[in-house]
């Protein structure tokens, strides 16, 4: 899944914690007993912390995607640092092999 399409879910997630809240908190307001109310009130408890929650995972996925987007950064870098180190190496064992070369033409 991609981290877009997880954080959209993880929104309309949240979304549906914020409905259920609003709903559960005017069936709060329209109760009578006091035990429907307490009810109500530990499960709006419940619903807050399980919305922090989501919040807190959308984050964590933003900042492990974004972690290994500077790690692939980092890892292309030495690649083409590598890369070009290699090119160098054969560029010079190509000069030293005609300079070799032109020496044993010349000598001859």
């Amino acid at each position: 899944m991609q981290i877009k399409q997880l954080s959209s879910l993880l929104d309309n997630k949240v979304a549906e914690l914020d409905a259920r809240v609003i709903r559960r908190s005017k069936t709060l307001s329209e109760s009578q007993l006091a035990d429907e109310k307490a009810q109500i009130e530990n499960e709006l408890e419940q619903l807050a912390k399980l919305r922090e929650k989501l919040i807190r995972s959308k984050e964590l996925a933003w900042e492990a995607h974004s972690m290994e987007r500077n790690s692939n950064k980092q890892l292309n870098q030495r690649k083409a640092l590598i890369g070009l180190i290699l090119c160098m190496v054969g560029g010079l064992s190509g000069l030293v092999l005609m300079f070799i070369a032109i020496r044993n033409f010349i000598s001859h």
